[in-house]
């Protein structure tokens, strides 16, 4: 501070020609003195605002950057004058000077152009859903805009927030809600809506097809839900593809389906109808041939309630499929057999040859005519479960495992449920379920012994027995008749029931 009133002093001292009044040298140093501290101290005031500020803007720098949302900033007529890192990431043809509109994706062009109109005539931010073509794909971003005026000049500020999970999410809880998840057809809520809203004298006529598939149970039980889902899927298909994508295909309920048509009058429905009847031969599910039955109602006049057109519509449907039915399960049946001996040839002379050793000796014991009918058609389908064993494990070239043996044996429960879905085999059902059962109680699948055993499935035991061991398999060679017959004695009391097993014994060498 000496120093600097030094340098005043001769300062003055060389201006002696100063108009000083009555102040003296030594209070106009004071003076100064005191105006150089309050500049010093100004002076370091803004060196602290200056390094605070520098110290704000590389936050600011580093949060614009590294924001975990796109900003850009626009000018009046919507150039681009800024924008941070992540724009770079995912626009990748951004630059300052284009326009913010060459960065969104063509479907939301209209979308920006009404957001960018709205922004011009307010002074709060504004918020729009818009699309980025980011990678060669669109992802959804939400906009949010504000306007800033700096020193009367109008800008933008515009962040874009990724959203497309959340848009993704939304719209496949939408599709769930509204659609079946087995087939990807409309749901039961969907189709009510939609048949409340379009129950109007515009639509009309108005008319609902109604369809249910024939035999899923039986496929349930014969192959398992796998396969029934399977029926349904492509039952579901088969329907959607005769109608125009804008009607509405819904699966109804467990194994139905409903349609509705507007403006359609009876003959129309009546054609389209003969042409779903006339193709769905052409189905086919693990080999089988599935049916469908339909029927079809038609709203004419305003007044007429809908329920009631959707009930008469689901009558004429279960009576199409009682019709069907009468012969359906028959068809099934034989299709599954079908099926089963293109699939393995040697199952079907196995079944022809233990047919006509039911035949024989039925015969020989002079059964009555009805329990000869049984007993045969019993031979004829009671390896009908094995269409649900993998083909592999039936073709093995040598003995079964343990565990083979099992896979095996599931068999007999697969083919009772098939004849029992059928309605019209329960005598015969309870013989194919236990033509595995043994006289001593060790076989299968119930392990019930002597008499408890049907006698149709006693026999049926000993005829498939017989010609399984008169017959060359893959893992062992044909055994001659008499050690057949030996064998078959050895086994009474065990295996086969006594007194049958002497009866058929008399009746093989009757033959020779």
């Amino acid at each position: 501070m000496d120093n600097i009133r030094e340098k005043i002093l001769e300062t003055l001292n060389q201006h002696n020609s100063l108009n000083l009044e009555d102040k003296t040298y030594e209070d106009i140093v004071e003076n100064l003195l005191q105006y150089h501290e309050e500049l010093t101290f100004q002076n370091e005031e803004l060196r602290a605002s200056y390094r605070a500020l520098e110290i704000i803007q590389r936050k600011y720098e580093v949060l614009f950057d590294k924001a975990p949302m796109m900003y850009v900033y626009l000018d009046d007529q919507f150039v681009i004058l800024e924008y941070n890192q992540l724009c770079e990431k995912y626009m990748h043809t951004i630059k300052k000077g284009k326009k913010l509109q060459d960065m969104i994706h063509p479907e939301s062009q209209d979308t920006l152009y009404f957001h960018m109109r709205k922004l011009e005539k307010t002074d709060v931010g504004l918020v729009d859903q818009v699309m980025l073509p980011v990678g060669g794909h669109k992802r959804y971003y939400k906009l949010i805009s504000h306007p800033l005026v700096l020193d009367g000049k109008r800008y933008y500020q515009c962040a874009f927030a990724d959203i497309t999970d959340e848009i993704i999410q939304k719209k496949r809880i939408e599709y769930m809600s509204f659609h079946d998840t087995l087939t990807g057809l409309y749901n039961r809520r969907f189709f009510n809506d939609e048949l409340d809203r379009l129950d109007q004298r515009r639509h009309l006529p108005l008319a609902i097809i109604m369809a249910d598939v024939n035999g899923l149970k039986l496929m349930n039980d014969t192959f398992g839900h796998a396969l029934g889902d399977q029926l349904l899927r492509a039952a579901g298909k088969f329907i959607k593809e005769h109608f125009r994508e804008d009607e509405v295909v819904a699966r109804y309920g467990g194994d139905e389906f409903a349609v509705i048509l507007n403006k359609v009058d009876k003959s129309t429905v009546e054609k389209i109808l003969n042409r779903l009847q006339s193709q769905e031969s052409t189905l086919k599910v693990n080999g089988i041939h599935m049916s469908i039955a339909f029927g079809a109602a038609v709203k004419e006049r305003e007044d007429e309630p809908i329920l009631d057109i959707l009930k008469l519509s689901e009558d004429r449907m279960y009576q199409k499929k009682l019709l069907m039915n009468e012969n359906y399960h028959q068809n099934v049946i034989k299709g599954i057999l079908s099926t089963l001996h293109e699939k393995h040839p040697r199952e079907e002379q196995h079944v022809k040859r233990v047919r006509e050793h039911i035949i024989g000796f039925t015969s020989f014991l002079d059964y009555d005519h009805s329990q000869r009918i049984a007993y045969e058609t019993a031979g004829l389908v009671h390896d009908i479960g094995k269409i649900a064993i993998d083909y592999a494990v039936l073709e093995l070239p040598r003995r079964l495992t343990a565990f083979e043996y099992d896979i095996i044996k599931k068999h007999v429960d697969v083919g009772y449920r098939v004849l029992k879905s059928c309605g019209t085999f329960s005598e015969v059902q309870d013989i194919v379920l236990s033509h595995h059962e043994r006289y001593d109680g060790l076989g299968y699948p119930r392990g019930i012994a002597g008499d408890d055993i049907p006698l149709g499935a006693r026999i049926l035991n000993l005829c498939d027995s017989y010609d399984a061991m008169i017959s060359e398999r893959p893992y062992k060679k044909a055994m001659p008749p008499d050690e057949a017959i030996a064998e078959i004695r050895r086994c009474t009391y065990t295996q086969f029931d006594p007194k049958l097993a002497e009866q058929f014994i008399r009746y093989i060498k009757s033959t020779y």
